[in-house]
């Protein structure tokens, strides 16, 4: 027990501290006229893919009975995301 709420409070700060990181992404990315539009769009993705990905979790778990299975599928898709990004993300040009 004394080692679980260490685990568990370095779980919740990794865990809900990449969005600050995000938002500044977004916004740095999408310059100062369409920070507003990109930040609603990022928000609107990221709560749609929880509100189904949830569910589709736990049907993974369902029909294959192992929860192992649902984490590798869901760290394959997360692997896709980071592959997509390094590939597609590009600095933006310096304005001057």
């Amino acid at each position: 027990m004394h080692l679980l709420l260490p685990i568990l409070f370095l779980a919740g700060v990794c865990l809900v501290g990449y969005q600050g990181v995000s938002y500044a992404l977004i916004g740095e990315l999408a310059g100062k006229a369409k920070t507003g539009s990109a930040l609603g769009m990022m928000i609107t993705i990221n709560a749609a893919f929880a509100t189904l990905g949830t569910p589709l979790f736990g049907y993974i778990v369902d029909q294959t009975g192992s929860y192992p299975i649902a984490w590798m599928l869901l760290a394959a898709a997360l692997g896709v995301g980071v592959l997509g990004l390094a590939t597609l993300l590009t600095e933006p040009r310096e304005a001057g």
